[in-house]
């Protein structure tokens, strides 16, 4: 279990307020085969100066460089991180507790590649969310297709970004879920019904919406499951295949359109059945 490193990749910009904390929820776990990459957009207040206290701690690694947003210092990360799985954590957000890290990597350690995930604890006001909320439970394609597993509740085996690519930075706000989407059409992800991270609400994730992101999601879906979606498990999502068949908002061939149409009338004749 102790050779499993664990990477956690943090992004960072003028993140002065909130970085000291979300250091020290790494600093108490009780695992410690943890590295800590910061990916930092060239902060200008004392994000770097608060980071270097905890450099005699904690495994940490910082950068300083310009990027596009989040989603492509995230990608940064990965490509710098050595650990076997990889997580991602806001600079505003926390660790849930100490032993949060210890048994992921249990998990880890039992073999077979999987993506794991959790829950996570909203904290702050938010006009539809309460304060203390515990968002999660277990997700299927169905339910993943309109609802997210946010990256502060979600640990990834590396391998996963030579397999499928990393986050799209097209989607400026939703490329994690995006991601998941990918993932899940390749990999077998396994539900821990435990909180793995405190999530402040208020950041980027949950002001806005991600129209580029809704834009190409049914032309997505098509294109990560276009192999799988004859099969029978899909006929709950047979209207995602109709949509893509008849709507000309969805961007495919003529050919792909011609196969979706007949895909779609098998999965509507076989919910009949089903």
């Amino acid at each position: 279990m102790q050779g499993s490193l664990l990477s956690i990749i943090i992004p960072t910009f003028n993140s002065e307020k909130t970085i000291a904390e979300c250091i020290k929820s790494i600093l108490v776990q009780s695992f410690e085969n943890i590295e800590v990459l910061i990916i930092d957009g060239c902060s200008t207040d004392k994000t770097i100066e608060i980071i270097q206290q905890y450099e005699s701690q904690l495994p940490i690694k910082y950068y300083i460089e310009k990027d596009e947003g989040i989603y492509d210092a995230m990608n940064k990360g990965i490509e710098k991180a050595g650990g076997s799985y990889l997580y991602f954590l806001g600079s505003d957000d926390t660790i849930y507790d100490q032993n949060v890290m210890l048994g992921i990597a249990e998990l880890i350690s039992q073999g077979n590649e999987k993506v794991i995930y959790g829950n996570i604890k909203m904290n702050g006001r938010h006009e539809f969310i309460k304060d203390g909320t515990v968002y999660g439970g277990e997700f299927d394609l169905k339910r993943l297709l309109s609802h997210n597993i946010p990256h502060q509740g979600i640990f990834y085996p590396k391998s996963l970004f030579a397999k499928i690519g990393s986050f799209n930075p097209k989607y400026e706000v939703l490329a994690d879920h995006d991601l998941n989407l990918r993932a899940f059409a390749e990999f077998t992800f396994k539900y821990v019904d435990h909180i793995i991270a405190n999530f402040t609400l208020g950041g980027t994730s949950s002001l806005q919406k991600d129209e580029e992101f809704e834009k190409d999601k049914i032309k997505n879906f098509i294109k990560y499951y276009l192999n799988k979606i004859h099969r029978k498990e899909f006929i709950p999502l047979r209207f995602y295949v109709q949509q893509a068949a008849f709507n000309n908002g969805a961007k495919v061939s003529i050919l792909t359109r011609l196969y979706l149409i007949f895909v779609y009338a098998k999965l509507k004749i076989q919910s009949l059945y089903y």
